[in-house]
């Protein structure tokens, strides 16, 4: 095996490793870990869900939004303790888990 044979094969190795890396930190995105929240059987409460991904108020609601444009249900009611918004996914776009 030549010099160059050998740069091209460990370039194209570290290549997989990268690319390896990178799908594994997308599999645990704030997104995703948003869904996991709502889908839960009790659903997630609005300050859970900032603690949980270090957001505000605000930017729940635009993350909401755009999963509802995507196609997901979500349903928001108020919680009968403490008045506090409980959102919930009911069902996902055709074609996602």
């Amino acid at each position: 095996m030549t010099t160059e044979n050998c740069e091209t094969s460990l370039a194209v190795s570290n290549r997989q490793e990268v690319v390896t890396a990178s799908a594994a930190r997308r599999l645990t995105t704030k997104k995703s870990s948003l869904i996991t929240l709502l889908r839960a059987r009790n659903g997630a409460r609005t300050p859970t869900i900032c603690k949980s991904l270090g957001w505000q108020k605000h930017t729940v609601r635009a993350a909401l939004s755009g999963l509802r444009k995507e196609g997901h249900v979500i349903t928001a009611s108020k919680s009968a303790r403490d008045e506090i918004t409980v959102y919930r996914m009911e069902t996902s776009p055709e074609g996602t888990a």
